[in-house]
């Protein structure tokens, strides 16, 4: 039965993980909106804590004979993780897979620490599943300073690429309505006369615009028009 209760949680604890993480890939990586969002939809996190309560609880008085309750309620914590009918799937980015990696180390860590005491083991990887939008938040934290060194090496890529295309103009497109649109016009119209790239999609955050910038930039490229979410972020291109 644990070998079965185990196998679940780590089922669990993958797509909670997946679940949270997708989320906080669409809100930009930003801990602040995720945290929002966390507390908009927190009716499905109450159920999850309460559920993982009621696992612990019977775990700490009945013991073993608490683990064919606990296996039921893991089932229905997957159920309630799973997603349905979503329009854009999580992109396993470096980013996602490096905080994957810390979870799994963090887990078999718990795992070597507590070994010989299943019980606390159980109520400790539940309460993880319980806080897992929190766990991930501090995932994340774990993982900064690897992200910000590789993403520092990708932004003075660009920049090398960029300070290396003197007659290339840069037209950045920013403000708070109407960016996107505002941006595919003045494409298409340059298009008719010079060899124009611009930025897809909402790709207008920093690591966007780098991405945009390594992958696609040619130098027969006249013109690139980059979509920018803030002011903050077009002074790091403008410059």
């Amino acid at each position: 039965m644990i070998i079965l209760n185990l196998s679940l949680y780590l089922i669990l604890n993958f797509l909670s993980l997946k679940y949270n993480m997708h989320i906080f890939q669409l809100n930009y990586y930003m801990p602040d909106t995720q945290i929002k969002w966390t507390l908009k939809n927190k009716n499905k996190f109450l159920i999850i804590i309460a559920l993982a309560l009621v696992q612990a609880i019977s775990i700490i008085f009945l013991k073993e004979k608490a683990w064919g309750m606990v296996a039921i309620t893991l089932l229905i914590n997957i159920i309630l993780v799973i997603e349905r009918n979503v329009k854009k799937k999580i992109v396993f980015t470096n980013r996602i897979i490096r905080m994957l990696a810390i979870n799994y180390i963090i887990l078999l860590a718990l795992g070597i620490i507590f070994r010989n005491n299943i019980n606390l083991l159980g109520i400790i990887y539940l309460g993880i599943n319980a806080l897992t939008p929190i766990y991930m938040i501090i995932i994340n934290y774990i993982n900064k300073p690897i992200n910000s060194m590789i993403n520092k090496y990708y932004i003075n890529d660009a920049k090398k690429i960029l300070d290396g295309m003197k007659d290339l103009k840069i037209i950045a497109v920013t403000g708070s309505y109407g960016k996107t649109s505002t941006k595919n016009y003045l494409a298409k119209i340059l298009s008719s006369k010079y060899n124009v790239l611009y930025t897809p999609g909402n790709f207008n955050t920093l690591l966007g615009i780098t991405r945009t910038i390594r992958n696609n930039l040619k130098p027969t490229h006249q013109i690139f028009i980059c979509e920018i979410r803030n002011r903050q972020s077009s002074d790091k291109w403008i410059k």
